[in-house]
């Protein structure tokens, strides 16, 4: 008789995070990528040259009800992916982000440890604040050094202005999604994890980065 092999879909969940972050941090190989600076380069918004300061923070809640993860699975990733980031600035940042949300509240037993009882969706969100040269030429390095994620096309960057680009990385768990905006005074990254192929995650983004970017007091 033989066992079909069923795979705990925390531990699923858990793969997809680890195959995003080396993804995001450029630490994977793939071949035929489709590069956002060999396909249309500066058109995927109006850089913004506003004097205005801007930062980044974390909302309680992200999208209205998505909650901020416990779980440092989840945590410790987003914020150790932010160091690229911040080299990418002139000088030091004056804000930086990295965490996970989910759509149902976690919750904690000795047996399953820390999950997510019937979504295993994640958002993760990476951002640094300070002074950016260039977005255009900082867009386009963002997704250069990071090859595996394939198929980035320009995106609308959304009132908050800069440039802005989405691409995917396909594993064995799924595709995941990243997008990426860049503007005078930021860099984001938000990328998602379990939803649907067909979803369309462009307005989502642009909705999570003006829950980050505010105005710096």
């Amino acid at each position: 008789m033989t066992r079909t092999k069923l795979i705990d879909p925390r531990r699923r969940v858990l793969v997809a995070v680890a195959v995003a972050v080396a993804a995001a941090a450029g630490l994977l190989a793939t071949t035929a990528c489709s590069r956002l600076a060999d396909t249309v380069p500066t058109t995927s918004g109006n850089p913004s040259h506003s004097p205005v300061a801007m930062r980044l923070d974390k909302p309680k809640k992200l999208l209205g009800s998505w909650n901020e993860s416990v779980d440092r699975r989840l945590r410790k990733p987003a914020i150790k992916d932010t160091d690229g980031f911040r080299k990418l600035l002139k000088g030091e940042p004056t804000s930086a982000v990295g965490t996970a949300y989910t759509p149902v509240e976690e919750q904690y037993s000795r047996e399953l440890g820390v999950h997510r009882p019937g979504d295993n969706r994640v958002i993760l969100v990476n951002g640094v604040s300070g002074t950016v040269t260039a977005p255009n030429a900082t867009l386009s390095h963002v997704f250069a050094a990071r090859p595996a994620i394939t198929d980035v096309v320009p995106v609308p960057p959304g009132p908050l202005g800069g440039v802005a680009g989405c691409g995917s990385s396909q594993s064995k768990d799924g595709l995941t999604k990243f997008c990426t905006w860049v503007d005078d005074h930021t860099i984001g990254m938000v990328t998602f994890i379990g939803f649907p192929q067909s979803h369309d995650q462009h307005d989502l983004f642009r909705q999570i980065r003006a829950e980050f970017e505010h105005r710096a007091p």
